[in-house]
């Protein structure tokens, strides 16, 4: 018995130090920059089909998307877990790394919670 839990410690232990190798976690800024288009979105937790195929157009220094009535580029700010737009709501958008190519991002809009999974648009010179 003394020896199945020495076991199951040793196995535990190796399990709680790996890495997490989801690609969750801080996304590099320089990564950011691109035109995004969200392939699945969710209002409430439930399926927003009419923003799929919307987009999100970040550069280095502007932000904005094409599904909202304001599609102004606002200058934004990014701390490696949200952007912070300098709009006059000080509009947030958490984002997690999915895959190097996907962005999940998420918001709040008008008393709505919004989520995007998003993909990077391949550009004609790319």
């Amino acid at each position: 018995m003394r020896s199945f839990i020495i076991l199951f410690l040793v196995w535990l232990g190796l399990f709680s130090c790996r890495n997490d190798s989801s690609g969750l976690g801080h996304v590099m800024a320089e990564n950011l920059e691109a035109t995004w288009v969200v392939m699945e979105a969710s209002r409430n937790n439930r399926p927003a089909l009419s923003l799929e195929k919307s987009e999100f157009y970040i550069r280095d220094s502007l932000f904005s998307t094409n599904f909202l009535p304001d599609t102004s580029s606002y200058p934004y700010s990014y701390d490696g877990e949200k952007i912070v737009l300098l709009d006059k709501a000080k509009s947030v958008f958490r984002v997690s790394r999915k895959a190097p190519d996907t962005l999940i991002f998420k918001t709040e809009i008008k008393n709505f919670d919004f989520k995007f999974i998003a993909v990077k648009k391949m550009e004609e010179n790319d």
